[in-house]
């Protein structure tokens, strides 16, 4: 319900917007009903058969050396437990149908920043995936949000999960 009305006055602005040629009010109008977007970037390419020998996945938790300052509890917290909830995810058991081999997967957030009035929230972290001998993927996941209503760190945390999940799945499928 609360998404369905979201959605209507988002669409009244926009409109409002439009008719008075406004299109700063249209994109964060967009913004707004788009959230926080999340992306992995591979530092290194790696074999598209990378996972094929993976039956599992488990986060470790998340961590940070840049201090409360420029990485937040609030976003370390709200990340650990979207991937808790991405390892107990019952879409996943065709690609990933658990026991050994595992592969380990290590996050390191290394600057988030909230949403300024000009300015994105934007949160940035290195992730490494390993197995029993050693990275087997190396990456960057990023997650931005122009959105002032789903712009907060647990928004940002999410993404990056969701960008994860996205990798996860886009490797494996594209081997079977």
């Amino acid at each position: 319900m609360r998404a369905v009305r979201l959605a209507a006055i988002t669409a009244l602005i926009g409109l409002a917007a439009a008719s008075a040629g406004c299109r700063t009010a249209i994109k964060q109008a967009f913004s707004e009903v788009k959230g926080a977007q999340g992306e992995f970037i591979l530092v290194q390419d790696v074999a598209p058969t990378a996972l094929s020998p993976y039956n599992s996945f488990s986060f470790d938790a998340a961590i940070t050396s840049a201090g409360p300052r420029i990485c937040p509890p609030d976003l370390l917290s709200p990340y650990n437990e979207a991937a808790r909830k991405l390892e107990q995810d019952g879409d996943l058991i065709d690609l990933y149908p658990g026991g050994p081999p595992v592969i380990r997967i290590q996050t390191e957030f290394l600057y988030s920043q909230k949403k300024g009035f000009f300015s994105a929230a934007e949160a940035l972290a290195r992730v490494k995936f390993l197995g029993e001998a050693g990275v087997v993927a190396d990456g960057i996941v990023r997650a931005e949000s122009e959105s002032f209503l789903r712009g907060d760190n647990s928004a940002l945390a999410e993404a990056c999960v969701r960008a994860i999940r996205n990798f996860l799945t886009t490797r494996k499928s594209s081997e079977n």
